[in-house]
């Protein structure tokens, strides 16, 4: 019998499927050969397609007129075409390892002891004198969209060359481009799962955070586009109990307002209320996340925050917004940044002395603003 151990892997492309992390080392292998000898020879069991029976007879190996002890038995041929298929192991039988490249001087040869329950590989060579192939059918689309989940996740415009050349220098595995545009694909669909099911499970979230952090603030809102189509989720505000009552009793009555892009599958805009406490870091104190930045999800948004701090006027909150504009001079910029900064009203005043020096219009335009704004 002979056992065909190849050390690359043939060139042609499978269906995918779901496989497990094994070596790369593809085995081909006939009936007869026992897991000690292919451990032996670094032939990994994971890799053999074989069923072993309960309980192993060497009857089974004989032909019906061999007698156990009459001579030598003469044992079942293994065909390649009929046996491969399920592998049958028996005791007794000759194995002999090859490499599947046929020059390959890779050999290993083992046979049965006379009088003994055992094996002894009486030639062996495990130098592989073929060249080596970068090529691997178990590096299938689905194990490369696994593989390479979180990588794909967190950044999703992952070029396929750049993912091709990751594929050979982590694994040392030549794949298609087809073939990783298929694993970032799958593992979108990986992504986009999660996310939907995040998404279905918002009421959930909500009520579990009201029943466990108690006075925090979870508002849902969802539309839908006609009266028989199901609900889109379409904004969240969220602001916890502690964020309200520390900033309310520690920080300054000073809340700024930005925005940022969200990433993945499904866009949006994240909104965010920060103040700053008495050491001068930044404190958080609601969020949320609306389908665009514009004048309606902002109003949405200060409505919910104000309904939880309380009112401007009641509380002297002041704001500030990041416009994206800024100052075309410079020295006017600094100034102005210089007097929003400042701790008391003494230094305000000065600061604003300074700015008025630069520009008197600035400061009269400043001066009329309510502080309240």
């Amino acid at each position: 019998m002979i056992i065909e151990e190849e050390d690359s892997d043939d060139d042609v492309e499978v269906d995918d499927e779901e496989l497990d992390d094994v070596d790369s080392l593809a085995t081909k292998v006939g009936a007869g050969c026992t897991s000690n000898l292919l451990q032996l020879v670094g032939v990994t069991t994971n890799n053999v397609n074989m069923e072993i029976p309960a309980k192993i007879d060497v009857s089974e190996c004989m032909e019906s007129d061999d007698e156990i002890g009459s001579g030598k038995p003469n044992y079942e041929e293994f065909i390649e075409s009929r046996d491969m298929a399920k592998p049958h192991i028996c005791l007794g039988m000759l194995v002999v390892v090859v490499c599947k490249k046929k020059r390959c001087k890779y050999k290993v040869y083992a046979s049965n002891v006379k009088g003994e329950k055992s094996f002894q590989i009486k030639q062996m060579y495990l130098k592989h004198s073929c060249a080596r192939s970068y090529k691997n059918t178990q590096v299938t689309s689905q194990w490369l969209a696994n593989k390479y989940l979180e990588t794909i996740r967190v950044n999703p415009k992952w070029l396929l060359k750049a993912f091709k050349y990751q594929v050979m220098n982590d694994f040392k595995v030549d794949v298609t481009k087809y073939k990783v545009y298929r694993a970032k694909r799958k593992a979108f669909e990986i992504i986009h799962e999660d996310y939907e099911e995040s998404y279905g499970r918002l009421w959930d979230y909500a009520a579990t955070l009201q029943k466990t952090n108690k006075g925090s603030c979870v508002v849902v809102k969802v539309v839908k586009t006609i009266p028989t189509s199901p609900i889109i989720f379409q904004r969240m505000y969220v602001s916890f109990a502690v964020m309200k009552k520390g900033f309310k009793e520690g920080c300054r009555p000073f809340i700024g307002l930005d925005g940022c892009h969200l990433k993945g599958p499904y866009r949006g805009q994240l909104l965010s209320a920060i103040g700053r406490d008495g050491n001068d870091n930044i404190y958080p104190i609601a969020v949320t996340t609306v389908e665009q930045e514009n004048n309606e999800a902002w109003s949405w948004f200060l409505k919910n925050l104000l309904d939880d701090i309380g009112s401007v006027k009641d509380n002297g909150w002041t704001f500030i917004s990041d416009r994206q504009k800024g100052h075309r001079k410079k020295a006017l910029k600094e100034k102005l940044w210089e007097a929003a900064a400042t701790c008391t009203e003494t230094e305000y005043l000065a600061a604003m002395e300074e700015l008025k020096k630069i520009d008197e219009a600035v400061y009269n335009y400043l001066d009329t603003v309510d502080q309240y704004m």
